[in-house]
């Protein structure tokens, strides 16, 4: 248990200097890139004797070292500012696109886990068969094609070909005042608010994106399971349930998988982070207004602001995650010393 305690607050402290490296390297990259002029992409047509004025109120004629002095002290206090493309407050802004975010990787993830939990499994049991060489065929190719291309795909078969779900994006349901905004979570607040037609038509609207996604996750576990699953058929205990008479079934499924998965619990928390962290593609296909579209739009417009409170949130989100994930692991696997 201590060592287990001493191993948490460690990762935490590890965090610190980690979120620290990675928001000075966006706060400085974003003002040395060519043509990042805040002022010019709020007003391209603004009269060069206002620009003095504008960048003097936005602390932009400072020393760049100032100004990365400031900024670390608003990032420390969450203190964002105000978009240059919108004139709401980030903080926000974040706010509100962080609840579509969260029910896509929610759903992504409960769709690609188990599946692909299940792939992997039947792969590694049939090392070098017919199966194994389909599964295997199937996670390169999932990452071979463009999510976006399996989104268009997706729409094209399910919504216009065979018409049995509701194209494009949540908006329909996001944008209505029709149910208290408790959480910006609109699932959780739809219920609350006793508009069931409203939370199937999101959940309908969330399938085609989830499906996506979990497709792309399920990959990703398959080819970590199955290479588990093959490292731990040659292990002695294996040998030894043989030598019992117990099933191969029982031996696969109920020892084997069971060892084979437990490793794979930083891998998941990882692609859950990843996908809180802002699926940008397959937002921007499926036009939900979550935090990947919002940092899409950011970057397009150099809306400082904007792309660096993403960015912040999005390093701790990946690293609070990762954190639990790595924790988890150490509980349920009492080999791992630290």
């Amino acid at each position: 248990m201590t060592s287990l305690r001493t191993f948490f607050i460690t990762r935490i402290i590890l965090i610190l200097p980690m979120i620290w490296i990675l928001v000075t390297i966006v706060f400085f990259l974003l003002r040395v890139l060519p043509g990042a002029n805040p002022v010019a992409v709020m007003n391209p047509q603004i009269p060069p004797e206002h620009i003095e004025r504008l960048n003097e109120n936005l602390g932009l004629n400072k020393p760049l070292l100032e100004q990365y002095f400031d900024f670390l002290i608003q990032a420390f206090t969450l203190d964002f500012g105000e978009s240059y493309r919108t004139n709401i407050d980030v903080v926000k802004e974040i706010q509100l696109a962080f609840g579509p975010t969260l029910m896509l990787a929610f759903f992504g993830t409960l769709i690609g886990v188990p599946l692909g939990i299940l792939l992997g499994a039947i792969a590694g049991t049939n090392r070098e068969g017919f199966k194994d060489h389909v599964i295997r065929l199937y996670t390169i190719g999932i990452y071979s094609i463009p999510i976006f291309l399996v989104g268009i795909a997706m729409q094209v078969i399910f919504s216009y070909i065979l018409d049995i779900l509701p194209p494009l994006s949540l908006i329909k349901a996001g944008a209505t005042e029709d149910f208290n905004h408790y959480t910006e979570i609109w699932l959780i607040d739809t219920i609350l608010s006793g508009r069931i037609d409203l939370t199937i038509d999101i959940l309908l609207h969330l399938i085609m994106p989830s499906l996506a996604l979990g497709m792309l996750i399920a990959g990703v576990i398959a080819r970590q399971v199955r290479t588990n699953m093959i490292h731990h058929m040659e292990e002695n205990y294996v040998h030894y349930a043989r030598s019992r008479g117990i099933p191969e079934r029982t031996i696969r499924y109920r020892y084997v998988l069971k060892n084979a998965v437990t490793p794979i619990i930083g891998l998941i928390s990882l692609q859950f982070a990843l996908l809180l962290a802002g699926a940008i593609l397959t937002e921007t296909t499926f036009n939900i207004p979550g935090l990947g579209r919002y940092l899409y739009l950011a970057i397009q417009n150099k809306d400082f602001p904007a792309v660096q409170g993403a960015m912040i949130i999005f390093v701790i989100i990946v690293s609070i995650v990762s954190l639990f994930g790595d924790v988890i692991y150490a509980i349920l696997d009492p080999r791992i010393v630290y």
